[in-house]
């Protein structure tokens, strides 16, 4: 709905004060200027058009029907004018307003006397026009002007709550970030510390190694028992994925299967040219089963392959435990987020636990090309 500019309460700010102060003054002076052996009504009636301007911010019309009169039978061209400006500028009813251009315009004419010739008439029409016309064109261009304002207003409103909203929703995704990259990079290099501390403590021959590898034991379970709290907390912002920084390849695969700790054969038969975030996807997944493993099946030998056939396949599979779990915790957070990277890229990933082992899937459509 379209909004006209109104007048604020009223308790008018003193630069609007002045400025009604003049208009009523010059209109006032119009009225005793222009009165010559006028009647006690006819001066009266042009002083209180002057002086109904007061009410012209708030009640125009009210302002206008007391202008009036004092047109018709005195002498208030000036404060007529200064209604009908008032009138477009601070309503939005157009058939009131049609109506007092109308009435202004009789009282123009009655006022310069009714014309008796064409030539009178033209000359009246055309001045009465534009006594009537170029005040109320003035306060519609007040009004619009007033109206672009705001809606600039507005929209710099909007714009600055979207720039908003696009940061907090930003900063989001990067605390979903840092909570996956402490998940897949911090804990994983944590675990593979506790566990080889954890085999210096029992295979270490000097007492005080073993002290040692069994203090850095523990400082590693208290390490990821915190991480996981601050995982959880990060996750809780919400948001989605998005890249932090270059991403682990394939490529980096035989490394991180060399440094596990673990029996694992793998056989990945994929290019090198895919793109970074499926190659990431593809790492962090099997990051997180020999992070698993380690902790429930530490001697269950793990076989990973992965090929190209109609999309690109992942599987891994580790065998039953035969020894106790490791008591390090965990996140609970791993299989979670690796479901959400796979299907941010279009794919899926499923698991099974049994009494033979424990299976991975991981599935994700092919790119272009491959």
């Amino acid at each position: 709905m379209r909004r006209w500019p109104r007048a604020s309460g009223w308790a008018w700010p003193a630069t609007r004060v002045a400025v009604d102060g003049v208009l009523i003054g010059v209109a006032l002076a119009d009225a005793l200027l222009g009165l010559y052996q006028a009647t006690p009504v006819a001066t009266g009636l042009s002083i209180v058009a002057a002086a109904g301007l007061v009410f012209r911010r708030h009640l125009p019309y009210l302002s206008l029907l007391l202008a009036l009169p004092g047109l018709f039978l005195g002498s208030g061209l000036v404060a007529v004018m200064i209604a009908l400006y008032s009138v477009a500028a601070y309503t939005r009813a157009r058939m009131p307003m049609i109506a007092g251009v109308i009435g202004a315009l009789l009282g123009y004419v009655v006022f310069v006397d009714i014309p008796t010739t064409l030539e009178d008439t033209t000359l009246t029409v055309i001045y009465g026009l534009l006594f009537v016309v170029g005040p109320t064109a003035l306060g519609l261009l007040t009004a619009t002007r007033v109206e672009l304002s705001d809606r600039i207003q507005q929209l710099h409103v909007a714009q600055d709550e979207e720039r908003r909203l696009a940061a907090e929703q930003a900063l989001a995704r990067e605390r979903v970030n840092l909570a996956r990259e402490m998940h897949d990079v911090v804990s994983h290099q944590i675990s593979l510390i506790a566990i080889q501390a954890g085999a210096l403590q029992v295979n270490a021959p000097d007492p005080d190694a073993r002290r040692t590898a069994r203090t850095i034991r523990t400082l590693c379970v208290a390490t990821l028992e915190e991480l996981r709290t601050m995982v959880g907390v990060l996750r809780r912002a919400g948001g989605t994925d998005a890249g932090l920084t270059p991403p682990p390849g394939l490529s980096e695969i035989a490394h991180l299967i060399g440094t596990s700790g673990i029996a694992a054969v793998a056989n990945i038969q994929l290019p090198d040219d895919l793109p970074p975030n499926v190659q990431r996807t593809i790492y962090r997944t099997i990051q997180e089963a020999l992070t698993n493993a380690r902790k429930h099946a530490p001697d269950a030998p793990v076989e990973i392959t992965a090929h190209i056939d109609q999309g690109i396949r992942v599987q891994i599979y580790s065998g039953p435990a035969r020894t106790a779990p490791s008591s390090l915790p965990s996140a609970g957070v791993g299989i979670t987020g690796l479901r959400e990277r796979a299907e941010l890229l279009g794919g899926t990933l499923t698991t099974r636990h049994d009494t033979t082992g424990f299976r991975l899937n991981l599935t994700l459509p092919a790119p272009a090309g491959n």
